[in-house]
């Protein structure tokens, strides 16, 4: 499965990788900045229902990987339930499955695509949470610049002097 945001798709660049990429059977493209749990709990109820894929391809940044580790966490019961009580740390971490990502940075600054946790914000109560797996960690890495060459200047600052601030 590939995951991005609605700019990939308006670009042609999601086109382009499922003509180049047989393999890649559904693409997820209404990743929005800083994902909230309403998001994430319907997408992940619309993604988990018809989980027929093997690996997440996150092609973005920091808030497109972030939604992958979320997307990539397996219950018994595929409950987004469990994986929220994850996030807010009110059960234990254990009895889940990790589906694997491999994560296409486009911006610089959040280095998710180097690290086991995952932003989740609660827009409701004003609050930004952590996900951290000791075994959530992108499967792969790779790095292109040219990616990151069509980026608006204003994104291209932030996430630089995100880069630089860590």
């Amino acid at each position: 499965m590939l995951l991005t945001s609605p700019s990939f798709k308006k670009h042609g660049t999601v086109k382009s990788l499922l003509e180049k990429i047989p393999q890649i059977k559904k693409a997820v493209c209404n990743v929005q900045p800083n994902p909230d749990f309403d998001y994430l709990k319907k997408t992940y109820v619309e993604i988990i229902k018809s989980a027929s894929f093997e690996v997440i391809i996150a092609l973005g940044g920091g808030s497109v990987i972030d939604s992958a580790k979320v997307f990539s966490v397996i219950s018994e019961n595929n409950s987004f339930d469990f994986v929220e009580k994850l996030i807010r740390e009110t059960v234990p971490k254990t009895n889940y499955q990790l589906i694997p990502i491999i994560a296409i940075p486009t911006t610089a600054g959040t280095g998710s695509e180097v690290t086991p946790w995952a932003t989740v914000w609660d827009s409701h109560d004003k609050k930004k949470y952590s996900l951290h797996l000791p075994d959530l960690w992108p499967e792969k890495a790779l790095l292109d610049a040219k990616l990151s060459v069509s980026l608006p200047v204003e994104i291209t600052i932030n996430t630089g002097l995100d880069a630089l601030s860590h």
